[in-house]
């Protein structure tokens, strides 16, 4: 017997997911160095869309590490001789 979207028991399997996506970047960190080489982080959140609780690229409620969070180098230069 074929049940209708509208049948209550059938609601939940008829209805469509809506992926969820990254929002934006947050602001760099400050670096740790002021010369001589540092390391500055960001991070950005998964947005979950009407309930979608598998995350951004099914890495979870938070999303995959790799695709949250980024690090890179600042302030490369020599430090000054003292």
């Amino acid at each position: 017997m074929y049940k209708k979207c509208s049948d209550y028991k059938m609601r939940f399997c008829c209805q469509t997911s809506v992926p969820s996506e990254w929002g934006p970047w947050g602001e760099w960190s400050k670096c740790t160095k002021t010369c001589g080489g540092g390391k500055m982080d960001r991070e950005r959140r998964c947005v979950d869309k009407q309930g979608n609780k598998m995350g951004c690229f099914e890495g979870g409620p938070g999303g995959d590490q790799r695709f949250r969070h980024q690090k890179d180098d600042c302030n490369m230069k020599r430090c000054p001789s003292e």
